[in-house]
């Protein structure tokens, strides 16, 4: 199980992804992969991961996930 807890959103109005920045818990996201995104320690929904951004701070992971899973998370 991998689980994200966030602690940012990032997207462009029109994108048909977010990107979702957090801590990692659980195992390495995979595109196509299932990852729980929790806010404030609570599991908000299941996500499916469309990108891995390979960069950023070390302690904190970014994935693209669908646009429509933003307002889930506001």
């Amino acid at each position: 199980m991998t689980r994200l807890a966030l602690v940012g959103l990032h997207g462009i109005i029109g994108e048909e992804w977010v990107r979702v920045s957090g801590t990692l818990e659980g195992d390495e996201p995979r595109v196509g992969g299932e990852v729980t995104l929790a806010v404030d320690g609570a599991d908000i929904t299941i996500a499916t991961v469309r990108a891995v951004e390979d960069w950023g701070v070390p302690h904190l992971r970014t994935i693209a996930v669908d646009a429509a899973v933003a307002d889930l998370l506001r």
